[in-house]
């Protein structure tokens, strides 16, 4: 299968789930469904705007400069190397996602942001540890306080009877 093909399938994958967001949210209380509308509608636009330019081009756009670096470069990688980068992003997308079912959106996003920087990033204790506190105050005064938006308590939180409006 082509390049081009792939990246018409993906689109067309991708563009089918966003559809389903948007359809599934018309339901929702309009704090709720705010947040993925707006992702969700710009991304199925430029989503649109891509499938046209490749079905027209005939695949992507030929890349230069940095972004032919980019590219270019987990081609250079070798298929092993290139196999373990992936699978190491994949254990740290579902890293997140357990993160956040078993500590609530608010610490978990903090907890497994510092655990990110620190290992995968090699940041410095104080920038994983502000990065952490930032991500926490973000959600925590930015959804909750200002937009009235509360986050669902993660397991570990429900199980151990904690107040999630302080956590």
């Amino acid at each position: 299968m082509s390049r081009s093909r792939v990246e018409v399938a993906f689109i067309a994958v991708v563009a089918v789930l966003l559809a389903w967001v948007i359809w599934g949210a018309q339901e929702w209380d309009l704090r709720a469904r705010l947040f993925p509308l707006t992702v969700a509608i710009p991304v199925l636009a430029l989503l649109a705007i891509y499938l046209v330019l490749t079905l027209v081009r005939g695949g992507a756009p030929k890349e230069s400069g940095l972004a032919a670096e980019f590219e270019s470069g987990p081609a250079a990688l070798g298929g092993r190397e290139a196999m373990r980068r992936g699978l190491v992003m994949a254990g740290w997308t579902i890293a997140f996602a357990l993160g956040v079912w078993l500590l609530g959106f608010r610490i978990g996003s903090g907890v497994l942001a510092f655990a990110y920087l620190r290992a995968a990033g090699h940041e410095k204790w104080t920038t994983c540890i502000l990065y952490a506190l930032g991500a926490y105050a973000v959600l925590a005064l930015g959804f909750d306080e200002l937009l009235g938006i509360d986050f669902p308590p993660g397991v570990l939180q429900r199980l151990a009877g904690l107040d999630v409006r302080f956590l």
